[in-house]
């Protein structure tokens, strides 16, 4: 029997098409195969599953009970069907389009521009709209196809899908001139006595961020005596020796190589930031954005030991 059914998957798409239309005459001015065609397949249908799934007459044109049921598989069926195609469709289809691309300055300043160079190489039919803040947006509102962003807190939300695609370091750094007279700070408590250097506003800075003895997130508060939403200008302001400041690693690793920077507090452990990539649920991935977001996990390997 399971046979029978798998040599009938063309039948049932012929089922439905006849139930859409509302009867075998409908059907055959709506598709163009002929009636009698798509009566002897309904019935070789009928055959093979060995039950009736309509009832024929003059008067009464209709589904059976079983006939309902099959209905509800087969509608399911045909959506994989669809879905078969349209992936198909996406692999050999050449992306082309636009991206309505939203990021952060720090990101687009830095690790984004040679992969979006080299997407712009492969993928020369697609167009790349960027656009950049350090707030959060909503992509349904701004018609944002994809937003990258990094947070040390999981992103969840029902309208939005966020794939984790990267993850980064960080550490606390000073100037050596800022730690000649005291040396370093000897814990979190002894930050008070030094100048520190924070992201956001003077009103609302952002925490700085650790892991404690049991590996629990733990925010620390500073009281900076220069607060700004941009984290170049941060490494820019400690490597003059205006303050201490937290900073993913791969932005001061080469000022720390060099000497400019040193770390601080190298004992306690600053919590990673988690790179996402979100983008709508309710709407679906174009080939370009699907390719793009390829390229990023390839050049952002995911590394959950920072964790």
């Amino acid at each position: 029997m399971l046979q029978d059914i798998r040599a009938h998957l063309d039948d049932l798409l012929l089922f439905i098409y006849v139930i859409d239309a509302g009867g075998f005459s409908a059907a055959e001015r709506q598709t163009g195969i002929a009636k009698s065609r798509l009566s002897r397949r309904v019935a070789a249908l009928e055959r093979a599953l060995g039950v009736r799934l309509l009832h024929r007459s003059a008067q009464v044109f209709g589904l059976t009970p079983i006939g309902e049921t099959v209905l509800a598989h087969a509608r399911e069926a045909a959506a994989h069907v669809d879905k078969i195609g349209a992936l198909t469709r996406n692999a050999v289809a050449e992306p082309s389009g636009v991206i309505h691309l939203h990021t952060s300055t720090l990101i687009a300043e830095t690790t984004l521009p040679s992969i979006l160079a080299e997407f712009a190489r492969a993928y020369p039919r697609v167009q790349v709209q960027l656009t950049l803040s350090n707030r959060f947006v909503d992509l349904a509102e701004e018609r944002l196809d994809l937003v990258i962003r990094a947070a040390v807190v999981p992103l969840a939300s029902q309208d939005v899908i966020a794939v984790p695609v990267a993850m980064s370091a960080s550490i606390v750094v000073a100037h050596p001139s800022l730690l000649e007279a005291d040396g370093p700070p000897a814990s979190l408590d002894a930050l008070a006595g030094y100048p520190c250097l924070a992201q956001g506003t003077l009103a609302n800075p952002r925490p700085w961020q650790f892991f404690d003895e049991d590996d629990k997130p733990m925010d620390i508060a500073v009281m900076p005596g220069i607060a700004v939403d941009n984290l170049l200008v941060i490494r820019e302001l400690a490597m003059r020796g205006a303050g201490m400041a937290q900073l993913p690693t791969y932005l001061c690793q080469d000022a720390i190589d060099d000497g400019t920077l040193v770390p601080v507090m190298p004992a306690l452990r600053s919590r990673p930031a988690t790179l996402y990539a979100m983008y709508p649920s309710r709407r679906g991935m174009t080939s370009a954005v699907r390719v793009f977001l390829e390229l990023l996990r390839a050049r952002w390997p995911f590394d959950p030991t920072l964790t």
